[in-house]
């Protein structure tokens, strides 16, 4: 990976974003956000229009739902990349919710490609595994597929924090 690499962990709606957005912004410039969510309706459009109203001028925001090895930063700076959770249900779904193979491969593969890019990278996630039982078979795979991404990561990553 290229230079520091911090993964940030946690629940859901526990500060990730506000403890992230002041991280990188005590960084240098340039700043860039990658936003993987996908803003299906008007709630999350809302919810991402508050998030980007929160980090105002300081950083660049470049939504980037998929396929993070085909993003090329401008210049080395710092990225925050928010979330792979997000990112996850994005590369892994079609659609019609049939899975795609090798998201995976490909979410580690964009994370290594991104990290190369910056003098610091930082990825939230989110532990949602603690609790999964009695999903469908679908929702098993994404819970199952998470958890082995944010073990990749932590084990590659500089820095983990809760």
């Amino acid at each position: 990976m290229g230079g520091l690499t911090l993964l940030v962990t946690g629940g859901a709606k526990q500060g990730k974003s506000v403890f992230t957005v002041a991280l990188a912004r005590s960084l240098p410039p340039p700043r860039y956000y990658i936003a993987a969510m996908e803003p299906f309706d008007e709630q999350w459009r809302a919810r991402a229009e508050r998030h980007r109203s929160a980090r105002g001028a300081d950083f660049e925001t470049i939504e980037r739902r998929r396929d993070l090895s085909g993003l090329s930063l401008p210049n080395r700076g710092a990225a925050l990349l928010e979330c792979i959770p997000n990112l996850t249900a994005n590369e892994m779904f079609r659609p019609d919710y049939s899975i795609v193979p090798d998201a995976r491969t490909r979410i580690l593969n964009g994370v290594e490609s991104l990290a190369a890019q910056c003098e610091t990278l930082i990825v939230v996630t989110n532990e949602i595994g603690r609790d999964a039982h009695g999903f469908d078979a679908a929702s098993m795979e994404y819970i199952e597929a998470l958890g082995a991404i944010n073990n990749a990561l932590a084990a590659r990553f500089g820095v983990v924090a809760e």
